[in-house]
């Protein structure tokens, strides 16, 4: 709990004894207040000394992901959120990689060329893209690994187990993408907005947003630090920008398919005939290939 614990619960553990009668004096009280306000401070979060190392601790479970980051046994910060559908299908060390690859995105800010201990983690030898990219990002950290079993890690597998009651949500390494503050980059939230109103349908949405009478899986929302039209909390997105952005995200997923493709930007974004539309797009993307692989033919 934290220094003077035993001289702190001494007058309370006096009264659990056989040997004396049960009286409860003012003494009592204010320890039994001193020992709350104990435990209150023992988990407030502390504000971080970028002169000390930061140690990170990280798990996974099959429903959800957690991690803490700390100093000097002092809690930093915490991040925890809920897996979507097909990441539920990773492989254990996918789901751990993962956690350690989202929370070191959520505090970036923090993290990024800072220092640190042996963090507490397994880092798998995962041979597919999809892990080779994550582990890619980790290089941009300086980390040393170390495996902690999970016995001992509580408190990453605490938070990677906790009851949740939202909806399941983007992951951040997707969303990671969206903060590209390029202004030619078709994903920054003024060009999205410039395309929006420009876009016949979309603006028709817009206004009938504006009066109340717009469908209510249609709304206007504060997204990429702009007010977008969207649908179920997803971007709608304008005719003129569909290639761009398809092509975006065929080249940032590595080529991963289009199922793949599909499933990653139907969590951000939207538009009629959405699925049918990147399955079209990747199918011609394969006939090039393979027409260039074969001299054109």
């Amino acid at each position: 709990m934290g220094p003077n614990k035993t001289t702190l619960c001494q007058p309370l553990h006096r009264l659990t004894s056989s040997k004396v009668s049960f009286t409860w004096l003012p003494s009592d009280t204010a320890a039994f207040h001193a020992n709350k306000q104990a435990f209150a401070e023992a988990v407030l979060l502390s504000f971080p000394d970028f002169d000390k190392p930061f140690h990170l601790y990280a798990d996974a479970g099959g429903l959800q992901l957690g991690g803490i980051i700390m100093q000097e046994e002092r809690i930093l910060a915490c991040y925890s959120r809920t897996l979507t559908e097909h990441q539920k299908n990773y492989t254990t060390m996918e789901l751990e990689l993962l956690s350690i690859v989202e929370l070191l995105a959520e505090y970036q800010t923090m993290l990024l060329g800072g220092s640190y201990g042996p963090q507490k983690f397994h880092v798998p030898d995962g041979k597919n893209l999809r892990t080779k990219r994550w582990k890619l990002r980790l290089a941009d950290y300086r980390l040393s690994m170390e495996y902690i079993k999970g016995n001992k890690n509580v408190g990453a597998v605490a938070f990677s187990r906790m009851r949740f009651e939202t909806k399941e949500q983007a992951t951040v390494v997707e969303e990671m993408y969206l903060a590209n503050n390029n202004p030619e980059c078709v994903m920054h939230g003024p060009v999205l907005r410039e395309h929006q109103q420009n876009d016949k349908m979309i603006q028709q949405i817009h206004t009938a947003c504006l009066a109340g009478t717009n469908n209510p899986d249609y709304r206007l929302l504060p997204l990429l630090g702009c007010m977008l039209v969207a649908y179920q909390q997803r971007i709608v997105l304008p005719r003129s920008l569909r290639d761009d952005l398809m092509d975006w995200y065929h080249q940032n997923l590595c080529h991963s398919g289009g199922t793949r493709q599909y499933k990653t930007m139907r969590q951000i974004f939207y538009w009629p005939g959405m699925d049918t539309m990147i399955t079209k797009f990747y199918h011609k993307r394969q006939t090039r290939k393979r027409a260039k692989v074969h001299g054109g033919k």
